[in-house]
């Protein structure tokens, strides 16, 4: 499962102004997703409407592909949303 954090108030401004995006650009992130679940279980606010921070690894598909994961990661952004 890609990591999920949700991000604090100051940390979504600061990304959204970043990559020049509107919070209502963001694609949602059902309130039942089973990442956000997870991160309830661990004791974590998901409250909806918080952004969250999804990184995803891609594998390696052939030996040129960097051996660096870091190199293969992909930083995406949902807004929760509820049912």
């Amino acid at each position: 499962m890609p990591h999920h954090r949700v991000l604090s108030v100051l940390d979504t401004e600061a990304i959204l102004s970043m990559h020049s995006l509107k919070i209502e650009e963001l694609a949602p992130l059902m309130y039942e997703d089973a990442a956000l679940k997870h991160l309830r279980m661990k004791g974590e606010d998901t409250p909806i409407g918080s952004v969250v921070e999804v990184k995803v690894v891609r594998s390696r598909f052939s030996d040129t592909d960097s051996e660096d994961p870091a190199a293969r990661t992909k930083k995406k952004y949902r807004i929760i949303k509820g049912v």
